[in-house]
C-alpha cells in the first residue's frame, strides 16, 4: 500500500486537502491511504520509517514551512536520504519557487501551485497514478514475488505459492489465479502474465499456463500438472502443448529438478 503524507503549515487547507484525498482514495478503491499529516512543527521521520503496512510512501510537502527548524529543502534532502524511493511533490504558492525545488538535487516527481483547489487535485491524482504504478513496476522486478491487480488496487503474493493461471471464455481481461492458499480474479490476460517470467510460466493450453518451478508432478497420460504436497491440485494440459514441457525441463533442470514425471 502507499502512504500519503502531507506537510503543510496552511492548517486549513492541509486539513481540506487531508480530506478530499480521502474521499478520493476511498472512492477510487485505490491501494493508497493518508499515512500522516503534519505542519512541519513535529514532523519525525523515523515514524514514517515504522509505518510497516505501506510499501512506498508519496510525500506532499510544502516548500515555504514556517513552522519548526527544517525548510520543505531541508525535509525533502533528509526524506531522500533516508527513503530513497519515496516519492516527493513540493507545493508551494510562488511559481519562482518552483524553480528552486528542481535545483535542490532531490528528484521531485513534481510541483504544484497552491492556487486554485481543483487544478490541485487533478495534479495530485496524476502523481498518485504515477507513483501506484512505480510500485507495481518495482515489485515486478522483484522474482521473489509476483504483484496482480483487482480493479484499482496493487496486491502481491510470494512467488512460491503461485500455481497456475486460468482465462475465462466469456472474459477478455479476468484471469483467475490458482495459488497456494486462494483461488482469486485478478485482471490481465494470460500473454502479458506470461511475458513477466517465460522462464517459469508455460502456456500448456489456450486457457492456461502453468507455473513450472513449483510444479510437483507430470502425468504424461491424464496430460495434468499437479500442485501442492498431495498433488490434489491440478492444471490441465493439451496434446500439442504436453509435447513442449520435456523439452522446456530439459532445457532448464535446474529450475525444475524436482519436478517427477508419471507414466
Amino acid at each position: 500500500m502507499l502512504g500519503i503524507v502531507l506537510i503543510d503549515d496552511d492548517n486549513e487547507m492541509r486539513s481540506d486537502l487531508s480530506q478530499l484525498l480521502a474521499r478520493y482514495l476511498k472512492f477510487e478503491e485505490l491501494d493508497a491511504a493518508v499515512a500522516l499529516e503534519s505542519d512541519g512543527s513535529d514532523f519525525r521521520l523515523d515514524l514514517i520509517e515504522k509505518m510497516d503496512k505501506f510499501t512506498n510512501f508519496l510525500f506532499f510537502l510544502d516548500i515555504e514551512l514556517e513552522k519548526g527548524n527544517n525548510s520543505g529543502f531541508d525535509l525533502a534532502i533528509q526524506i531522500r536520504q533516508h527513503l530513497p524511493l519515496a516519492k516527493i511533490v513540493f507545493l508551494t504558492s510562488h511559481d519562482e519557487l518552483a524553480l528552486l525545488a528542481l535545483e535542490n538535487r532531490v528528484s521531485p516527481l513534481d510541483y504544484i501551485i497552491k492556487k486554485d483547489m481543483a487544478k490541485m487535485m487533478e495534479s495530485i491524482r496524476k502523481d498518485i497514478s504515477i507513483s501506484l504504478e512505480s510500485e507495481v513496476v518495482n515489485t515486478q522486478l522483484d522474482e521473489n514475488y509476483f504483484s496482480y491487480k483487482i480493479h484499482n488496487k496493487y496486491y502481491k503474493i510470494k512467488a512460491e505459492e503461485v500455481y497456475y493461471f486460468e482465462s475465462l471464455s466469456n472474459e477478455n481481461n479476468i484471469v483467475i489465479l490458482h495459488a497456494k492458499d486462494k483461488v482469486i480474479e485478478i485482471d490481465g490476460n494470460l500473454k502479458d502474465i506470461q511475458k513477466r517470467n517465460e522462464t517459469d510460466f508455460f502456456r500448456c493450453h489456450r486457457q492456461y499456463l502453468a507455473n513450472l518451478k513449483t510444479a510437483t508432478e507430470y502425468d504424461h497420460l491424464q496430460k495434468r500438472i499437479f500442485y501442492g504436497q498431495k498433488n490434489q491440485i491440478y492444471c490441465p494440459t493439451s496434446i500439442r502443448r504436453a509435447r513442449e514441457i520435456k523439452k522446456m525441463i530439459k532445457k532448464y533442470p535446474e529450475k525444475w529438478q524436482n519436478l517427477n514425471f508419471s507414466k
